[in-house]
């Protein structure tokens, strides 16, 4: 009997061959397989990248609005307190404190019917050159003699008032 030689017989050189090519298609499917796991994770760190950068960027737009927001309300207190101190400044000139001491010389009410009507110029079209006094019936109370407790507001500084006075 005849042995055989690997080298030369045919069938175990196409077997060799065989497996040989199996062996570089498995290779030639890993080494695919490697690339696009290599590209994956290329892809997922630009996607990191691009999303912490984005992250980052939030961070600094959430801060200049909060910088903006806290000094909108910085200012939006300020002129809350100071219209605060200003009613309260107004409520003290109008209504003094219940608790504050009177006054020991308090001005004593005057009857306001009883006092001197201020008179208004009347001058007639015919004289000119003469010139008569009339009552002035500025006020409700003033006609009427009902006290209000305020003088008219256009009685005040009026040049008839201050010519008779």
């Amino acid at each position: 009997m005849k042995s055989s030689n690997s080298k030369t017989d045919p069938d175990k050189l196409t077997g060799n061959a065989k497996a040989a090519r199996q062996r570089v298609a498995l290779a030639e499917s890993k080494l695919k397989s490697a690339k696009e796991q290599a590209g994956l994770a290329k892809r997922r760190r630009k996607e990191a990248k691009l999303v912490a950068r984005r992250a980052k960027q939030q961070v600094k737009r959430a801060k200049a609005e909060l910088a903006e927001a806290k000094k909108v309300l910085g200012e939006s207190e300020q002129e809350l307190a100071l219209a605060a101190k200003r009613a309260d400044e107004a409520r003290k000139r109008i209504k003094p404190r219940q608790g504050a001491k009177t006054p020991v010389n308090k001005p004593k009410k005057t009857n306001r019917s009883a006092r001197r009507r201020p008179t208004a110029l009347v001058v007639s079209p015919g004289a000119s050159a003469a010139i008569e006094e009339a009552p002035f019936a500025g006020g409700l109370a003033e006609t009427t003699g009902q006290e209000t407790g305020s003088e008219s507001p256009g009685n005040a500084g009026s040049p008839s008032t201050q010519e008779n006075s």
